[in-house]
């Protein structure tokens, strides 16, 4: 798990900030702000670490 990258986007129904990790991109994820389901591969990439 040495590999692992973090990436951050804005959720695309809200705008809000929302984070994954490169072994989650298989997994569903929920926006903390409107709690709709976050398709990754829709939303704007802000940054990767």
């Amino acid at each position: 798990m040495r590999y692992l990258k973090s990436f951050v986007c804005k959720c695309p129904n809200c705008g809000k900030e929302a984070e994954i990790f490169s072994d989650e991109f298989d997994k569903k994820h929920f926006c903390k702000g409107c709690r709709q389901q976050i398709d990754f591969t829709k939303c704007t990439l802000e940054s990767g670490v």
